[in-house]
């Protein structure tokens, strides 16, 4: 390397490396946002956020819902123009994230509800409310 190009290089090395630093941050903030919103989809996403096609995905669908409403074709279809192979597992992978996600809310809202016929059922006048004409009480279940 000519001497006069070395300032040159350095300070185009630097610039690389702040660039690289920032890709990094960038990459860890959209895993910190899946990770609050959605866990699951975040496992399936996060070690490939590198990846264009994955990027790609969430530029076009930034939301969970978006992906899910999509459709699984459509999307399976997007994946493939970026990576042939990857496309089919990866799609199959965040429809599982999805459901899993789906599956643990509507366990989660399961025991809700129970704890709540719990502490109703404890009341000490919830029978008096239940034999009450509906519109008037609890009515009848």
């Amino acid at each position: 390397v000519a001497e006069e190009n070395v300032p040159e290089l350095s300070m185009l090395c630097g610039f690389d490396a702040d660039l690289a630093a920032q890709i990094t941050q960038a990459r860890n903030r959209v895993r910190g946002v899946l990770t609050q919103i959605h866990p699951a989809l975040e496992r399936a996403l996060g070690p490939r956020l590198a990846r264009p096609a994955v990027t790609a995905l969430l530029a076009r669908h930034p939301a969970p819902g978006r992906v899910q409403t999509a459709g699984g074709g459509y999307a399976r279809a997007r994946l493939k123009m970026h990576v042939p192979r990857m496309g089919e597992n990866l799609i199959d992978e965040i429809f599982a994230a999805l459901a899993e996600q789906l599956a643990q809310l509507g366990a989660q809202r399961a025991e809700i509800e129970t704890e709540i016929l719990t502490v109703v059922d404890a009341h000490p006048l919830t029978q008096v409310q239940i034999s009450m004409p509906p519109g008037v009480g609890l009515g009848q279940q």
